[in-house]
């Protein structure tokens, strides 16, 4: 099943699987230093149950001009100790490679929303073309990334941990050249309820594993 998330609504289409469950996170803008307008940016995850693997599915899908120019998972307990072999899988348009430069994390501080400052960065991604970021995911483009489970978790366990960033993890991204000013914020996935200055979906799906490209 592939699902695609929007600001006002979540549209489900269905293939041949069926859905098993779906949930929703937010993301709050935490550094935006430039006082740009967020209003029009949406980026879109999906959490899919691929057995014994779990994809994190990254879709920008905002109205206005936008680069998702880094994007980290956090390093904890849970998230070294249960997800392992990270593939990144680039869609066209873009062209993402593991960042191994370390330590490395989010700009500012993120201390605000729940769960403490950042942890270190497990994982983390940075496109192949830095400058300008051609090769980073603009509008309409996507990325994802498939670890393996350990210590037979599900991807519901996951998209829980997900949901918990004290004792599970969190992911950031850096967003670039956002707007008609070509501003720079960072974004992050805190504990559901937090206000959200600009809406992801969450969404955990029973879905074959798509057939080798």
């Amino acid at each position: 099943m592939n699902m695609r998330t929007c600001v006002a609504a979540i549209a489900a289409l269905t293939t041949q699987t069926v859905l098993a469950q779906a949930q929703t996170a937010n993301f709050v803008v935490f550094e935006n230093a430039d006082g740009v307008d967020v209003t029009g940016l949406n980026i879109g995850l999906e959490v899919v149950d691929l057995g014994t693997q779990v994809e994190f599915l990254i879709s920008n899908n905002s109205e206005i001009e936008a680069r998702v120019t880094s994007i980290y998972f956090e390093a904890t307990e849970f998230s070294q100790e249960n997800l392992s072999n990270p593939l990144i899988e680039n869609y066209a348009g873009v062209n993402y490679s593991a960042d191994r430069v370390s330590p490395r994390g989010p700009a500012g501080s993120i201390k605000h929303t729940e769960g403490g400052d950042w942890r270190g960065t497990y994982f983390g991604l940075a496109p192949t073309t830095p400058q300008p970021n051609l090769t980073a995911m603009s509008p309409g483009e996507m990325v994802s990334v498939i670890f393996d489970l350990e210590n037979n978790l599900t991807a519901s366990d996951v998209l829980s941990a997900l949901n918990d960033p004290i004792e599970g993890f969190r992911i950031t991204m850096h967003i670039q050249s956002v707007g008609a000013e070509g501003a720079s914020v960072w974004a992050v996935n805190p504990t559901p309820g937090t206000a959200a200055l600009f809406g992801i979906a969450g969404l955990l799906a029973s879905r074959r594993r798509r057939d080798a490209a």
